[in-house]
C-alpha cells in the first residue's frame, strides 16, 4: 500500500503509516549564522519530511508509537490501521515520545473520547507534568486514559521488546523507543530530526523546542550513536516511511538512507 510500509524485525513487523508529507518553512528554522542558513536552503529538498507513525506487532501485542494529528486535523491514524484490518481494539500498548498534538491528537476522537478502548499508555513522567497544565490536548488525554495511563520514569521496559531512552531537549520528557526483537534492533527516535537539512547540518534547528541548547546536544549525541552502531531508526518527520540508516559523511554530519538493509 503506498502509505504503509512492513518491515520484518526478527519474528516480528514493524510497520510505518505515512499520514501525510510536509515541509518546514524558513520561518521555523533557525541558526545563528543566517547567510549559511540561507545556503542550506538553496540546496533542492532541504525542507522535506513527512508526518508518520508506527506499530510492532509481535504476534503478542500491538504495540503503536505515537499516534499523529487529531482526525479534526487530518489525522488519518485510525483509517491507516483499518487499511491492513487492525481495529482500535486491537492495540494492546501505545507509546508516545512526546505530547506534542501532532504525536497525540489520534489519541483522542472526532467526539473528544478515547480512541483505544483497551491500550495502555505509556508517556514519560516529565512529559506529563509539563504539558498537563499548559495544553488542552494534554489535559483531555490525561483524563480520558485516566486508571490506564503510565506517566514513566525513564529507561523504562514499557513491554519486553520496548525499552525507553531518554532523549530530552525538544520537550521536557522526549522519549526514543529502543525495540529488540531476537536479536534485532530499531530505534524509534521521535523528533530528533524535523526535516532534510538536519541530517547534513544537525546544527539546524526549530522554533518548536523547548529547551534548544539540550535538544541540539541530543540530536548530536543520537545521530553520532545510531551511526555508530549502525541501528536503523524510526522518524516521525522523515519522508515516508521514515525508516531507515544514518551513514557519516564528515564530522557531525550524516546521509539518510532509507530502509531496513543490513
Amino acid at each position: 500500500m503506498l502509505n504503509t510500509t512492513i518491515y520484518e524485525l526478527g519474528s516480528a513487523r514493524f510497520i510505518a503509516f505515512s499520514n501525510n508529507e510536509m515541509s518546514v518553512g524558513l520561518t521555523t528554522v533557525r541558526l545563528p549564522d543566517k547567510e549559511r542558513l540561507l545556503e542550506y536552503a538553496n540546496v533542492e529538498g532541504w525542507a522535506e519530511g513527512g508526518m508518520n507513525y508506527f506499530l510492532l506487532d509481535t504476534g503478542r501485542q500491538k504495540v503503536l508509537f505515537d499516534t499523529g494529528t487529531n482526525v479534526s486535523y487530518d489525522g488519518l491514524l485510525l483509517k491507516r490501521l483499518a487499511e491492513i484490518d487492525i481495529n482500535p481494539e486491537d492495540i494492546d500498548v501505545i507509546a508516545i515520545t512526546h505530547m506534542h498534538s501532532d504525536h497525540t491528537g489520534g489519541l483522542i476522537t472526532y467526539d473528544g473520547e478515547a480512541a483505544f478502548p483497551k491500550a495502555k499508555l505509556y508517556i514519560s513522567k516529565e512529559d506529563v507534568d509539563y504539558w498537563v497544565e499548559r495544553d488542552e490536548l494534554a489535559g483531555y488525554v490525561v483524563d480520558k486514559y485516566a486508571g490506564r495511563l503510565f506517566a514513566f520514569e525513564q529507561n523504562r521496559q514499557i513491554t519486553s521488546e520496548v525499552l525507553s531512552i531518554p532523549a530530552f531537549g525538544h520537550t521536557p520528557g522526549h522519549t526514543m523507543y529502543k525495540i529488540t526483537v531476537d536479536g534485532q534492533s530499531l530505534l524509534v527516535w521521535g523528533d530528533i530530526v524535523h526535516a532534510y537539512v538536519q541530517f547534513e547540518h544537525p546544527e539546524v534547528y526549530l522554533v518548536y523546542d523547548t529547551d534548544t541548547k539540550l535538544a541540539l546536544k541530543t540530536r548530536f549525541e543520537v545521530m553520532k550513536r545510531v551511526a555508530d552502531e549502525n541501528l536503523p531508526i524510526a522518524g516521525v518527520h522523515i519522508t515516508k516511511p521514515g525508516v531507515g540508516k544514518l551513514s557519516s559523511i564528515g564530522s557531525n554530519s550524516y546521509k539518510f538512507t532509507s530502509g531496513l538493509t543490513k
